[in-house]
């Protein structure tokens, strides 16, 4: 028994001009041959853990899900293992980003629903970078979400020309309190200490009890070096830039090849 985990933006979706264009039938049918022959598919994704139903839906296979960048576990059983973070860095950066009068937002998960500090400003004012979970937010209201909130799934959305410097601005100032990582040209995640899809992976390992050895890995971002790092057998997407393709193992142009090459080997 093996543990293939994916990537889904960028890796298992592939982007068209507005957003993704979700899992393809060929890369379906070989997620579904995989598990056929008795392995374990897993998804590990920057995507909130309250996105697990449409994703499965739409791979048409019950997985387990490895959301916020690892800070969110839900089981195939429906368990659910959550990290959260405190509500004041999300106050914290609203405030920062009204302070430098970027465009930027930044939103967070608290009770299964998505707040946004403003919505007045990057992404709410480009229609085609627009997320479900941004449609369906509500704005920051002092009243009713207080400091002493938890939330997950945090992370600021700004225009791409901005990314790579708020980037290392909130690296500084967060340091030691939470990892922030660009996860996407335009998204900036702030993920729990201790948590990360690498740490996270190792847990699904142990949980089934799997050796690491026998588990394989697929991304195409930064975010996804940290589960390079976890095993010999690990695939970067070809479209990535050359650094993270370099912390691979393999490099491919779509999921399945991965995935068929280590059938292949079984």
């Amino acid at each position: 028994m093996k543990l293939f985990v994916s990537d889904i933006d960028g890796t298992l979706y592939w982007y068209n001009n507005k957003n993704n264009s979700g899992c393809s039938e060929e890369c379906k049918c070989a997620i579904k041959k995989w598990l056929e022959a008795g392995n374990i598919f897993a998804i590990a994704t920057a995507r909130v853990y309250t996105m697990r139903d449409y994703t499965l839906e739409d791979i048409g296979s019950s997985v387990d899900y490895l959301g916020g960048n690892g800070s969110e576990i839900v089981y195939s059983n429906n368990e659910v293992e959550l990290k959260t973070l405190p509500f004041s860095y999300f106050l914290e950066v609203g405030k920062w980003i009204d302070e430098k009068q970027l465009d930027a937002s930044v939103k967070i998960c608290v009770n299964k629903q998505f707040v946004a500090y403003r919505q007045d400003l990057y992404p709410f004012t480009t229609p085609e970078r627009m997320r479900k979970n941004l449609y369906n937010s509500i704005i920051y209201d002092e009243y009713s979400i207080t400091e002493k909130c938890e939330g997950v799934n945090m992370s600021l959305l700004c225009h791409p020309s901005l990314t790579k410097w708020i980037e290392k601005e909130l690296q500084d100032q967060f340091k030691g309190r939470c990892n922030v990582i660009a996860t996407d040209t335009d998204n900036i995640d702030f993920v729990p200490l201790g948590s990360g899809k690498g740490e996270a992976i190792r847990l699904l390992a142990e949980h089934y009890g799997v050796d690491m050895k026998d588990v394989i890995v697929i991304g195409d971002a930064a975010n996804d070096v940290c589960m390079f790092e976890l095993t010999k057998n690990s695939y970067c997407m070809s479209h990535s830039d050359d650094w993270i393709r370099e912390k691979a193992g393999h490099v491919v142009d779509l999921v399945e090849e991965a995935i068929y090459r280590e059938l292949a080997k079984l």
